[in-house]
């Protein structure tokens, strides 16, 4: 365990039927290449889960006893392993797992629900676990261990960390045995799975995970035997599945003969946040308190790397379904503000840069939405200055052509020069810089009443977060389309919308635009990364910050776990960087314009993230 991160190896192992010594041969084999936190196979992997009526033999229980201890015996994992077999209390044979430490079983959980159904027929041979309820404790290999619904609480963790567990078809029940362990501390659960598999159970695996998880409000984890289980007709699935608060982590269904492990990093510091936030989770903690077992356990520092992603805005390559879901959120979300103010103009600063791109985009899907002809809707305005650069420029006439959009061209030298020398100055200060932005906003804002429309604003997430914006200049606009995406994603949205957008003139001018360097080009030069870093960082923290609730330390320790190239002292500079700028300019976002929220990230104050102007950090 590193830094409130738990690792998590999903297994799915080769099994051979009613064969416990070689199955326990083969996870005693995969266990020796192990080094995370938790090692999770499936269910019933000790026997197998294709047994039948084997189960009732003697033979295969004795088999299966031997091959448990065995493991326990020769155990080379250090970490949290929970693997299924079976056990035998009295006359009655339960489906269960085992939780181990070391050499050491902590605890038994059995299979609460037992499906009797189409192909299943487990009541056959097992005895319910929810008839076993009675039983708190029960022997084996001479030692007296907790058997039934159980929280194990790790007791060296800097973050809470409580584990349930549930077997197969127990997640299916209307209420779940982690239902009830997530109100009694369990925030990580684990399902082992023997789940035969046909065309689109996939679909409805994932489902069933996500849904736990975010039910549960924690990190559901899921593994299921592959089909060297296979008999009789079915094929099992061979699925690994992660997933956090709703958030998938880990989907795989690939189908193989061969040892599968899918590894995944948990964060409980996000858990913990995000509990601490919930008010319906918060006001159900007593609502179904029950008495069950609680047993604690120790998790050391391992060699295991933490898996974080380093872009975690950034869409993956040709997601081409997540671009459409953005633009159409975006188009009715301006759509309505449009219709109620009953304008369809749509007034529109293109520079040549990717916000406003990703802006005019977001306003022709409007007027497509809306069933308005964006040629007389959209009035896209060049408003060059002396610093403009002829990329930018050139890109700007492209993309507003690849549109078929009438651009109005309005030169601002005069307006800003005359501003300056109102004001005597003539340096190429803050001021400078400031005049133009401003004189940019107030053209905009004059056209919008010349033409009875709205003004489009274009900043973006990572500059609302950086205060990268003048003041009542290009702060401020009549309704800010891109308020929730921040820079990386919007970039890898223009990329990913060239590909397939069927123009080849439009896509040519979308990569450049994407592989411009990014500048306000307010000074001849200037390179806004920079001055306040590169967007890579400030998205990382920002995802950190926003999205997980670290702490400015625990970002710290985060960037050095991400594939970024930098130093233990760059990365301080860069985290101090952020938060600097980041709490001295709330007093912008506190007067910001409407904004749309498109994606579960906002600084909106109106919305999301409440604050103070003179918070002091």
């Amino acid at each position: 365990m590193n830094d409130g991160f738990i690792n998590v190896d999903l297994i799915s192992p080769k099994v051979e039927v009613g064969n416990p010594a070689g199955n326990i041969e083969e996870i005693i084999k995969i266990l020796k290449t192990l080094k995370s936190d938790i090692a999770l196979f499936p269910e019933l992997a000790i026997t197998s889960y294709s047994c039948q009526d084997f189960f009732l033999f003697d033979e295969l229980r004795e088999e299966n006893d031997k091959a448990l201890k065995k493991l326990l015996d020769v155990n080379p994992y250090k970490g949290l392993l929970v693997v299924g077999g079976i056990f035998s209390y009295e006359s009655a044979l339960f489906n269960v797992a085992f939780v181990i430490k070391e050499n050491k079983i902590l605890g038994i959980v059995p299979k609460y629900y037992l499906p009797n159904y189409q192909e299943f027929g487990e009541p056959r041979w097992f005895t319910a676990g929810l008839i076993a309820k009675r039983l708190k404790k029960v022997k084996i290999f001479g030692e007296e261990v907790p058997f039934g619904m159980i929280v194990f609480k790790c007791i060296n963790s800097d973050f809470n960390l409580g584990v349930g567990i549930e077997i197969c078809e127990d997640v299916w029940a209307p209420i779940s045995p982690s239902n009830i362990m997530s109100l009694n501390g369990a925030n990580v659960f684990l399902n082992l799975s023997a789940s035969n598999e046909y065309l689109s159970k996939d679909k409805k695996r994932d489902n069933m995970v996500s849904e736990a998880s975010r039910k549960n409000r924690g990190a559901y984890l899921y593994v299921s035997s592959n089909p060297t289980e296979s008999s009789s007709g079915l094929v099992f699935g061979s699925s690994e599945i992660a997933c956090l608060y709703g958030e998938t982590l880990l989907s795989d269904h690939t189908l193989t003969f061969e040892n599968k492990i899918n590894s995944v990093s948990i964060d409980l510091g996000y858990i913990d946040n995000l509990r601490k936030k919930d008010s319906p989770y918060k006001e159900s903690l007593d609502e179904f308190d029950r008495e069950f077992e609680t047993v604690e356990f120790s998790l050391e520092n391992n060699e295991s790397p933490i898996l974080i992603e380093s872009h975690p805005f950034v869409l993956k390559k040709n997601d081409k379904k997540s671009v459409e879901r953005i633009l159409d959120l975006q188009a009715y979300g301006f759509g309505k503000r449009l219709l109620f103010l009953h304008t369809e103009k749509i007034i529109l600063g293109v520079s040549g840069g990717v916000d406003s791109t990703m802006a005019l985009i977001a306003a022709y899907r409007t007027c497509e939405v809306l069933k308005i002809d964006p040629v007389s809707s959209i009035i896209p305005v060049f408003l060059p200055y002396v610093n403009s650069s002829e990329r930018t420029k050139g890109n700007a006439e492209k993309l507003v052509e690849a549109f078929k959009l009438n651009p109005i061209i309005i030169p601002i030298n005069e307006q800003v020069d005359a501003l300056l020398k109102s004001i005597d100055d003539d340096n190429k200060d803050i001021t400078y810089e400031n005049a133009q932005v401003r004189v940019r906003t107030t053209v905009l804002m004059e056209l919008a009443n010349k033409y009875k429309g709205l003004m489009l604003g274009t900043s973006d997430l990572s500059e609302i977060a950086m205060g990268y914006s003048t003041y009542n200049g290009d702060h401020m606009s009549m309704y800010n389309i891109n308020a929730s995406l921040s820079k990386t994603m919007i970039q890898s949205i223009l990329g990913i919308y060239a590909e397939y957008c069927g123009c080849e003139e439009l896509k040519n001018v979308l990569l450049d635009i994407v592989d411009t360097p990014i500048s306000a080009e307010l000074n001849e030069g200037q390179l806004t990364e920079k001055e306040i870093g590169k967007y890579e960082y400030i998205d990382f923290i920002l995802f950190r910050f926003l999205r997980r609730g670290d702490s400015k330390e625990r970002i710290i320790k985060m960037m050095k776990y991400a594939s970024f190239d930098l130093t233990e002292k760059q990365i301080e500079e860069t985290v101090n960087r952020f938060f600097k700028r980041f709490f001295s300019q709330q007093y912008k976002r506190n007067a910001s314009p409407d904004a749309l929220k498109v994606i579960n990230s906002s600084l909106d104050s109106h919305l999301d993230f409440k604050l103070v102007s003179d918070v002091k950090r």
